[in-house]
């Protein structure tokens, strides 16, 4: 067979376009499987970067919540735990500079919304994976103004996180809800109109929530709005919710991470000089109360504050009261900051503020030791004053922390109405008197430990901290409202207990 020219030339160029063809589809192929590759690995690493600012975000807010009671500017902090700054304002002319928080946010005990305050903590803007600054949003009681009258471990966050079917997560108590929440916007999603000022980090997008975080209806005609966490309504619980599948997600692309009750709390009360503080307190506690007995004529101490209050935050909530076993009223209740009725009883005119009345100011403990965990730790040898005003660590830890204190008196140093009988003995031997340990006390001063999954809820929640089980342990629990003023209790458990002896001195139990 004879090939001619023609025809080898022509399977030379079929050859050559098939090579082509096959470069060419080998080109798209690899174009294709790269490309998809390198989509795949931005939206990783802008995930990564995402929840790095996040994390970033919180540690940097726990520090300051850790810290806050050693700060001194503005204005000195000693005694004021847990609190969270105020987020930062979207608007130039509320600020000194963009990132500052705006130092008071919304009306009292209303949860607040607005952007990170990452200059007011000393670092750079922290950004998500998309270059967008972070928002922030704080509860009610958390946050540093205007602030609470009481805010300690058993302090619940207003915010509830809940799933895509607007089932609560992690749990549906008072206690998992969360109090504070740092968001990633993500993309800019239809209908979202985002505004940008140059030369600024975040834009000042001034209160233009909703052009970042969206809404999601869990269920019928039920709404969940992220961007309407802060609405100026004093002990209101708001919801917050992030999608899961992928149809809920091009609806709504918040990211978040949460700040909890727990995380915020558990590294400051395990500090070794909290817990020094917390038994400074209580003695000096008791000696105010020692002194307002040495201040009347019969040696008389005063009637404890009732369980049950309508608002536990408020300091004159906790006034004193006669026993009464018809309501339930006895010996035995929470620390009476106001001593009103014994007062009256008694016939002292003056201030009924415990503290005031009793001059509570330049409390001088001796010093001693106690042990923690195994370690000795030194306390006591200072002066305590519970009159200093705002800047007085002790008066604010007793704010912060009043819940926690209970008093037992007994019912042979309650107060008396003039003409009084004999005052009470001063000797070991006592009518009718509470014991600790089988020794006779004319009172005693409690500081409840931690909650041993005690559940503490004041309203707006279904009030537990009007029950004592859910503070003292050993037993002392039975015997509150101690109807008769002679109980028996003990020592022991996470409980600080101080003692008033039939002498008026003070000594731990």
């Amino acid at each position: 067979m004879i090939i001619s020219s023609q025809q080898i030339s022509k399977q030379k160029q079929d050859g050559i376009a098939l090579l082509v063809l096959v470069i060419a589809l080998a080109l798209t192929i690899s174009a294709y499987y790269f490309s998809n590759i390198s989509i795949t690995k931005i939206k990783a690493d802008k995930l990564q970067e995402t929840q790095l600012a996040l994390k970033q975000a919180k540690q940097q807010l726990l520090a300051y919540a850790a810290i806050r009671a050693e700060m001194s500017d503005p204005t000195p902090q000693a005694g004021r735990y847990g609190y969270l700054p105020c987020p930062a304002s979207t608007s130039l002319a509320a600020d000194t500079g963009e990132g500052n928080s705006v130092g008071t946010c919304e009306v009292k005990h209303a949860n607040s919304l607005g952007w990170f305050p990452w200059r007011s903590l000393g670092v750079d803007a922290l950004k998500d994976g998309n270059g967008s600054c972070l928002l922030y949003a704080v509860s009610g009681d958390y946050k540093v103004a205007p602030s609470t009258d009481m805010l300690n471990e058993d302090s619940n966050g207003m915010f509830q996180v809940v799933d895509e079917m607007g089932v609560p997560l992690p749990g549906n108590t008072a206690k998992d809800r969360v109090a504070a929440i740092i968001f990633s916007a993500g993309d800019a999603l239809t209908g979202q109109d985002r505004n940008y000022l140059d030369d600024t980090q975040c834009g000042h997008d001034i209160d233009n929530f909703s052009a970042y975080l969206e809404s999601l209806e869990v269920s019928p005609g039920d709404v969940v709005d992220n961007s309407s966490l802060a609405t100026g309504i004093a002990d209101e619980v708001y919801r917050i919710v992030q999608a899961a599948t992928a149809t809920n997600k091009s609806v709504i692309n918040d990211q978040f991470i949460t700040i909890s009750r727990d995380e915020l709390w558990s590294a400051i009360t395990a500090r070794n000089d909290f817990i020094v503080k917390m038994s400074n307190l209580t003695e000096a506690m008791a000696i105010c109360l020692s002194k307002y007995a040495a201040a009347n004529a019969e040696n008389r101490l005063p009637w404890p504050a009732p369980m049950n209050l309508a608002d536990y935050r408020l300091d004159d909530n906790y006034d004193d009261a006669i026993p009464d076993p018809v309501v339930g009223l006895g010996y035995a209740g929470r620390f009476p900051f106001k001593v009103t009725d014994s007062n009256a009883r008694i016939g002292i005119v003056g201030a009924d503020v415990l503290f005031t009345g009793a001059v509570c100011n330049n409390l001088v403990l001796p010093p001693d030791t106690i042990t923690v965990d195994g370690e000795i730790l030194a306390r006591g040898g200072i002066t305590v004053d519970l009159l200093g005003g705002a800047s007085d660590e002790y008066e604010n830890l007793w704010k912060n922390w009043k819940d926690h204190f209970f008093y037992m008196v007994s019912q042979g140093y309650e107060p008396v109405a003039p003409p009084a009988p004999p005052a009470p003995p001063v000797s070991a031997s006592c009518g009718n008197c509470i014991t600790v340990d089988g020794t006779n006390r004319a009172a005693t001063v409690i500081f409840a430990g931690s909650s041993m999954d005690q559940p503490r809820n004041g309203p707006p929640d279904i009030d537990t901290k009007q029950l004592i089980a859910n503070y003292l342990e050993n037993g002392n629990e039975t015997i509150f409202p101690d109807i008769t003023g002679n109980g028996t209790y003990v020592t022991g458990g996470n409980d600080i207990m101080f003692c008033i002896g039939t002498g008026l001195g003070v000594v731990p139990c």
